[in-house]
């Protein structure tokens, strides 16, 4: 399937906002191909369409049923039909020639959809008995990491698939060429939000209090009114901690068209999830294709996905390592900066930008 003037629905986990991730960018590369793209938002209280950009409509729903995933399959069947009845009269959608799903937590049997072709995109781990529904009865899984499409056991086709650069960043490295200049002081950037519940947030306040001679930028959400990302968890501590330091400055959402430029005045950049304690759900990063586009270093917890491309980053193999790498490669960050490796990173993040991944997936499906 060619994805060119196409109805398109995304199933998202992750509202639409101020901050992208993976389904909020294949969603705008769609629309920027010329489909006709639906964003389907979690279940709210709302029940509306807004056209947020060029063919490109989010809906909100308040669902008219409860406790479906309880249900036996024939009644939840019957129940989502419903549903889904309501949710396409709302947005004016009479025919769907895709559905993408990045949700197995609701709508899990995608043939009800009616749609051409499903394709089911597990970006994360998902802990929920009824995925394997959502995997069955699409036409191709598609993920990020091999761990994660292991664990479905299922017949559908299987593609594995890099994270992607999005268009803000891939036009930014036209911007700014790769240069061995770094600032005085140095100058790291983190990318992401401040209340996930991976984050480890003992390893990041022990790199900043350890480093008072760089200078920390953390762009990402980490008040409630400012994330659309999910509630996650409240790292209150790690953020009255960064709130009192001197050499940390707090960004908090910064839009993506903004942070492409942005990131690029940086001479480093950290990764600290906690790969001791979630391996699978931090295996890879999305963040981590934006660090590459700017061509510097990023010290990094472990990610399974990148086990292969060591050569890109200086990645650990244990937490308790990530402060005593952070201060290894800062005293060698010329080495760490040097042309030859900064290109390696640029070139490895725009071979995968969205609009390559999306041709690699049209040619899976087709």
């Amino acid at each position: 399937m060619e994805f060119l003037n196409k109805n398109i629905l995304i199933i998202s986990t992750e509202a639409w906002g101020n901050n992208h991730i993976t389904k909020h960018h294949y969603a705008k590369e769609l629309a920027k191909l010329g489909n006709q793209v639906y964003f389907l938002n979690p279940a709210s209280q709302k029940f509306k369409v807004a056209n947020v950009l060029d063919n490109l409509t989010v809906i909100d729903y308040k669902p008219k049923f409860r406790g479906l995933n309880r249900m036996p399959s024939l009644l939840r069947n019957t129940l989502n039909k419903i549903e889904l009845k309501s949710i396409y009269k709302l947005a004016g959608i009479t025919k769907l020639d895709l559905v993408w799903s990045f949700d197995p937590f609701r709508f899990q049997n995608l043939k009800l959809f009616k749609a051409q072709k499903a394709i089911y995109y597990p970006a994360d781990v998902h802990q929920i008995a009824l995925e394997p529904q959502t995997a069955d009865t699409a036409d191709v899984v598609v993920s990020i990491t091999p761990s994660i499409l292991d664990r479905l056991a299922v017949n559908t086709p299987k593609k594995l698939i890099h994270h992607a650069l999005g268009s803000s960043f891939a036009a930014a490295t036209e911007l700014f060429p790769l240069q061995e200049k770094q600032n005085k002081p140095i100058q790291c950037g983190y990318v992401g939000n401040l209340n996930s519940k991976y984050l480890d947030t003992a390893a990041m306040q022990q790199i900043i209090a350890d480093n008072p001679a760089v200078e920390f930028h953390i762009m990402g959400p980490y008040k409630a009114n400012d994330n659309n990302l999910g509630k996650g968890a409240s790292n209150a501590e790690l953020i009255t901690f960064l709130e009192q330091q001197k050499h940390v400055k707090l960004y908090g959402s910064v839009a993506p068209t903004d942070l492409a430029k942005l990131i690029h005045q940086f001479d480093m950049f950290l990764l600290c999830y906690n790969a001791d304690k979630f391996r699978q759900e931090v295996s890879n990063s999305h963040k981590f294709m934006e660090y590459l586009s700017t061509g510097k270093v990023t010290v990094a917890n472990h990610m399974i996905a990148f086990e292969s491309y060591q050569e890109l980053l200086e990645m650990t193999d244990t937490q308790a390592e990530l402060p005593y790498r952070f201060k290894s490669t800062l005293k060698e960050l010329s080495k760490h900066n040097s042309l030859s490796l900064q290109q390696k990173r640029r070139t490895f993040s725009l071979s995968n930008t969205y609009t390559n991944q999306v041709k690699k997936i049209e040619t899976f499906l087709a």
